[in-house]
């Protein structure tokens, strides 16, 4: 059977699918079972879960996105089914899921690369990766597959994407007429009776042909006993991974009575991460077959809980880390007071310049690098940090006597200035280094998609003009230009 979708017969069933198709009719097999996107003759069932979230929950998200996702997780109930599909639609499905993925994961890599190089660039590339893989996990699997939301008392499901010929096949067995007598069933080739058990009560037999869907969750055309120990049979509905196991392996194993779980006790990093994924991959089996559940229903809803709490946990393990770092600030050696360096762990070094006729004072983190300018009397700087500093020496007797300070200090910022996009300066003021006046300039712009923001100061001593230049990270410069203030302030003529 195949129905097209022009018409007004379309629309109607349209209308029906966003009215809700029963559940207990895609959970049976009473209907042709037929491709829900395509409406051809199916190839292969997929299984498929639907959602019913309070509204109240959505009052959350002022709280923040966290607390409105854990709650939602926690509070929301689940139907599971199997729908009839062609297999192009199954292939279509997966490519979608791995486009978002790919989007997702490129996204966060972006960012992470934005805020280490602090580019702009690949900071608004990172963004529209994740805006596309939003976009793409609701519109694109939209079109891939199907979207449905489960009513609140889970009878129904409101189903946007389906096939007419798909909903008219499940309307129309919303109120079947009944059903063939045991006689006739077992006289009819290709029916089977089949008596399912949810909760240990018997349901009603359903005639099915040999192509049924697999059962749905609770529901066993077996009775699977939980506590049965290793070897027992396991409901093939109970899902392929644990995250609960996967994310508090020995914490998950003892309230579960998995004791193989304890090995990641072991203060072994190696065993500890086999342990996570041993327990992911058969978490579910084992804690089946160790403890005893009411259903499988009551075992999915307990192990929902401990994935919300693995989650949980390693969210604020990430927050303390975090915090903690922020409070230590490893990555900074040392703090400047008063111009001059307060030594934390690694103190000082002085440095001389190429001809020892001067030298700078700075954190031993720093190390000489005439790849900074090869034409530089003295180039330093600290990568991690991303602080850097070069002198320049020019001969006063070069330079006319009455050459200013001013006057020098804008022949030497204009090649700077013009190797710079966006470029902006601000005269900072003069003060005294090494017992001669100096005139300091702060420049910013960009250069390589990099924001940066340079220290250019001058002075002359008795032989010299000077120029130093200092530099770091737009988004880092308030919290290093004390110390680059300092570097040049040690500025000591010999």
């Amino acid at each position: 059977m195949w129905i097209g979708q022009s018409g007004g017969h379309g629309s109607r069933l349209a209308a029906v699918a966003k009215a809700g198709i029963p559940v207990d009719v895609l959970r049976s097999t009473r209907y042709d079972p037929i491709c829900i996107k395509t409406g051809r003759p199916h190839e292969r069932w997929i299984k498929a879960d639907f959602y019913y979230t309070p509204p109240w929950v959505a009052l959350l998200l002022l709280g923040g996105i966290l607390p409105f996702v854990i709650v939602a997780m926690i509070v929301r109930k689940q139907v599971t089914v199997y729908l009839p599909a062609v297999n192009k639609v199954q292939t279509n499905k997966r490519l979608m899921m791995a486009a978002v993925l790919v989007s997702l994961f490129g996204g966060i890599v972006m960012l992470v690369v934005a805020v280490v190089k602090a580019s702009g660039g690949w900071a608004a590339a990172g963004a529209i990766s994740i805006v596309a893989s939003i976009f793409l996990g609701f519109w694109g699997m939209q079109r891939a597959w199907i979207r449905g939301t489960l009513s609140s008392d889970e009878t129904t499901i409101k189903v946007s994407g389906a096939h007419p010929a798909f909903v008219a096949a499940t309307t129309s067995q919303a109120h079947p007429p009944a059903g063939p007598g045991a006689a006739e069933i077992a006289a009819k080739p290709g029916l089977q009776n089949l008596s399912y058990v949810r909760e240990g009560q018997a349901v009603a037999t359903a005639p099915v042909t040999s192509d049924a869907p697999p059962p749905p969750p609770g529901v066993s055309p077996t009775t699977y006993e939980s506590g049965g120990g290793a070897g027992s049979p396991v409901p093939p509905d109970l899902g392929s991974w644990n995250w609960g196991g996967f994310l508090l392996t020995w914490i998950w194993a003892i309230g579960n009575r998995v004791w193989v779980g304890l090995l990641a006790l072991v203060p072994i990093p190696a065993l500890w991460i086999a342990m996570a994924i041993v327990l992911g991959v058969k978490g579910n089996e084992w804690a089946w077959q160790k403890k005893r559940w009411q259903n499988v229903e009551h075992f999915k809803r307990v192990q929902r809980k401990w994935t919300i709490a693995g989650i949980i946990v390693w969210l604020l393990l990430i927050a303390g880390i975090t915090i903690a770092l922020i409070a230590a600030k490893p990555w900074e050696t040392a703090e400047v007071a008063n111009g001059s360096f307060v030594p934390e762990s690694e103190g000082t070094e002085v440095i001389p310049g190429e001809d020892e006729n001067f030298t700078v004072t700075v954190p031993t983190s720093w190390f000489p690098d005439e790849r900074l300018n090869k034409r530089a009397d003295l180039g330093v700087g600290s990568p991690f940090e991303e602080m850097y500093a070069i002198v320049f020496l020019e001969r006063a007797n070069r330079i006319p006597k009455n050459f200013s300070l001013e006057r020098y200090s804008a022949i030497t910022r204009g090649p700077i200035l013009n190797k710079l996009s966006s470029a902006s300066e601000k005269k900072v003021g003069t003060r005294i280094i090494d017992g001669y006046e100096a005139l300091e300039y702060e420049l910013r712009g960009t250069v390589d998609d990099l924001d940066l923001v340079y220290i250019h100061t001058v002075l002359r001593t008795e032989e010299h003009f000077v120029q130093i230049l200092a530099w770091t990270l737009e988004p880092r410069f308030d919290r290093n230009s004390e110390t680059l203030r300092a570097v040049i302030n040690s500025f000591d003529a010999q």
